[in-house]
């Protein structure tokens, strides 16, 4: 499976893990359900380079993990960066569990 493979190249890098890589392994443990892995991957790519795409596979993850403070913040976090598309990006059923206590309007 894609994500043992991630993580057997991950313990052969050691310590030379590329954004590149962590944004890879943050697409594979959020698609294997690797909620937390996938955050954990997530929040150290955005540290290296801000972007909206890992903000938001990050608060889908929260929301995932039914968190839905944290997933706002990085939703915050996606709009400060210029996402827009909140309207179609809640209705994603990612947000299911988290939906009814979003608020974007601030």
């Amino acid at each position: 499976e894609a994500y043992s493979v991630l993580l057997e190249a991950e313990s052969r890098l050691k310590e030379d893990v590329s954004f590149e890589f962590l944004e890879m392994k943050q697409l594979v443990s959020y698609r294997t359900s690797h909620f937390q892995e996938s955050i954990n991957a997530g929040s150290i790519a955005f540290r290296i380079r801000p972007e909206i795409s890992i903000a938001l596979m990050i608060a889908m993850c929260y929301a995932q993990l039914n968190q839905a403070e944290e997933a706002m913040l990085w939703l915050e976090s996606a709009k400060n960066l210029g996402f827009q598309d909140f309207e179609k990006l809640l209705a994603c059923s990612d947000f299911d569990s988290i939906r009814s206590v979003i608020d974007l309007k601030n």
